[in-house]
């Protein structure tokens, strides 16, 4: 008869061969504390270096200690999807990157706010050292996400958090391949609450995730979960319209009243490359639409596994 596995811990992992085994042991020596029963989910999301390798070592060390290696680099939302579509708990799930700056020792303290009764309680970064563009744009991005989507997700918080069962099983059951998990939680509409945690530096090792990485990611949560933008190419191309019939207005007033001729070479050269750009964006914005209708009807599966380790 198995176990009942009280929590699951998913980690999406990368290239973190200098990282695994402090990740591990810590995160051991904490639930191991807890007297909980638990099974740690690593995701290889492709790796090139001995991270696959090391894992293993760890699950024969300690069965709890599972693994899902994906055939390549899936992305790491897609990877965090690839490790809840295999948790087994039956309490809660717990998801964190496996960089450390997220401390396994905060866990407690989530659990705390966790058995209250929320479906899902966010670690809150107190403070982070990122570059002040990297802030600045992550900040906007919250702002602007909420704006279009009528959708709140608690700023300054990252992957790490605990969820429900209930959480676990909405996700699942959204078929979308562009993978926005954090707004697929938020969006769901469960009871949350926030717990505020201390950001660590990095443990080892270079981030994943750059500006123009987060730029994607920005672009594909915002078309993902709002037609607004649409709505805004429609508004601007009115706005444009209405501009030209008023400064057509004018000019055939001046003329026919006042018999001043038309004139303005230059401004006719800017107002066609102001308008040509407003085109190009245009198309791109819909072309982003229409690249992701595109993906979803070929209905692909969102990940191919390699190996599965400590599953039965």
């Amino acid at each position: 008869m198995c176990e009942k596995i009280e929590y699951s811990i998913v980690i999406p992992v990368l290239n973190e061969e200098k990282i695994i085994h402090e990740l591990s042991g810590r995160i051991n020596k904490v639930m191991d504390s807890l007297k909980v029963a638990y099974e740690v989910i690593f995701v290889d999301d492709g790796s090139n270096d001995s991270t696959f390798e090391i894992l293993n070592g760890l699950h024969k060390d300690k069965k709890n200690v599972k693994i899902i290696k994906l055939c390549r680099n899936f992305g790491h939302h897609i990877a965090i999807t690839a490790g809840l579509d295999f948790v087994k708990a039956q309490d809660g799930v717990i998801l964190m990157d496996g960089d450390l700056q997220d401390e396994p020792e905060q866990i407690v303290r989530l659990l705390e706010k966790f058995n209250k009764g929320y479906d899902i309680v966010y670690a809150e970064r107190e403070s982070q050292k990122v570059y002040f563009f990297k802030r600045l744009f992550s900040d906007y991005f919250y702002k602007i996400f909420k704006k279009l989507t009528k959708i709140e997700i608690p700023p300054n918080t990252g992957i790490f958090r605990i969820i429900s069962p209930r959480v676990v099983a909405t996700v699942r059951n959204c078929p979308e391949k562009s993978r926005f998990i954090t707004g697929l939680m938020s969006w769901a509409g469960f009871s949350s609450a926030v717990v505020k945690t201390p950001r660590a530096d990095r443990f080892a090792g270079k981030p994943k995730y750059n500006i123009s990485k987060s730029q994607k990611l920005a672009m594909d949560a915002i078309i993902s979960f709002s037609p607004t933008p649409l709505s805004i190419i429609i508004f601007i191309g009115i706005s444009i319209a209405l501009f030209s019939f008023i400064m057509a207005m004018y000019m055939i007033a001046k003329k026919i009243l006042f018999g001043i001729p038309v004139s303005g070479y230059a401004s006719l050269i800017v107002s066609i490359f102001f308008l040509s750009g407003v085109q190009l964006f245009v198309l791109g914005m819909i072309g982003e639409y229409v690249g992701r209708i595109y993906t979803e009807v070929k209905n692909r599966p969102l990940y191919v596994i390699d190996k599965k380790i400590g599953f039965e």
